[in-house]
């Protein structure tokens, strides 16, 4: 995916303690946008050097590295500003004990009902991670996940379902490290833990 530089400027990555920012000048190319890019729709700026280059270079793929780094790492999210001719990547960085977006919960002191109350305060969920929590009793599998709502698209799922939950820090990963292992599982946190037991009683 080629940019529209229209000025001279640098592309710029910042990293902080809670996330890394990918910041390039210029317009996304003619008809291009955020969700297009999320599904593997690409421009080719130069389309002549790619024809050669794929038979030169080792590389595969071609156009499809974004929607491969979003399934492997579903906290990644697109903001494109063509007011202000910018595109930005923002990358939610692990911590211990889970993808949060700052310093644990736990580790913060507060107490897992207060945890509850805290991400009630976020984004309302929808039926489908409100079914995911209350079905999580352990440590899933992605597979075992989808089957709790009934999705089989993977890369929706991660993407609509299951990193809104770990943005919020109700769910996390059992090896933040290595986010595309096969060996990877998911659980509930405390915060989680008590969102599901106050889901719970409500419903009795």
């Amino acid at each position: 995916m080629a940019f529209r530089r229209s000025l001279s400027a640098s592309i710029r990555i910042m990293i902080f303690a809670d996330r890394i920012e990918l910041i390039s000048p210029g317009h996304l190319p003619d008809v291009l946008d955020t969700e297009k890019i999320r599904f593997d729709l690409s421009n080719r700026r130069n389309p002549t050097l790619t024809s050669h280059a794929v038979h030169i270079f080792p590389y595969r793929g071609l156009g499809t590295g974004i929607p491969r780094a979003i399934d492997a790492w579903p906290m990644i999210r697109l903001d494109y500003d063509r007011q202000g001719n910018q595109f930005r990547v923002v990358i939610q960085r692990a911590v211990e004990s889970g993808p949060l977006s700052g310093p644990s919960r736990d580790q913060a002191g507060i107490e897992s009902t207060a945890e509850g109350k805290e991400a009630e305060t976020g984004p309302p969920l929808q039926q489908e991670q409100v079914t995911l929590l209350c079905r999580m009793t352990g440590d899933h599998a992605a597979p075992e996940l989808m089957t709790f709502v009934g999705r089989s698209n993977r890369s929706k799922f991660r993407e609509q379902v299951l990193a809104p939950l770990l943005a919020l820090g109700v769910v996390e990963m059992t090896i933040p490290d290595k986010p595309n292992s096969s060996k990877q599982r998911y659980r509930l946190t405390a915060a989680g833990r008590a969102l599901k037991a106050e889901q719970r009683s409500s419903d009795d």
